[in-house]
């Protein structure tokens, strides 16, 4: 299943999001768990939970690395920086 995005609108600044739905989807299509996912993105377990769940929100930093993830499977951390400051 392909990892869309949610497009809003918040005072006049274009925002993306990411669904717990599509969270879940990006974890599959990496072949992460919710604890690894947790381990690579130095938060609580118990935070990945909450996103798998849609108990609270993804961060859109996390968001921009699992798409840029999905999109380049052979990258490296030092490979989207930039794309986590755009």
């Amino acid at each position: 299943m392909p990892v869309g995005h949610l497009d809003r609108e918040t005072k006049g600044k274009h925002i993306m999001c990411m669904t717990y739905k599509q969270y879940r989807s990006a974890l599959e299509a990496l072949g992460w768990t919710q604890v690894q996912a947790a381990h690579f993105f130095k938060v609580d377990t118990r935070t990945s939970r909450r996103w798998a769940l849609g108990e609270g929100p993804i961060p859109e930093s996390v968001a921009k690395v699992l798409r840029y993830l999905i999109k380049h499977p052979r990258a490296r951390l030092e490979d989207f920086e930039h794309e986590l400051q755009t």
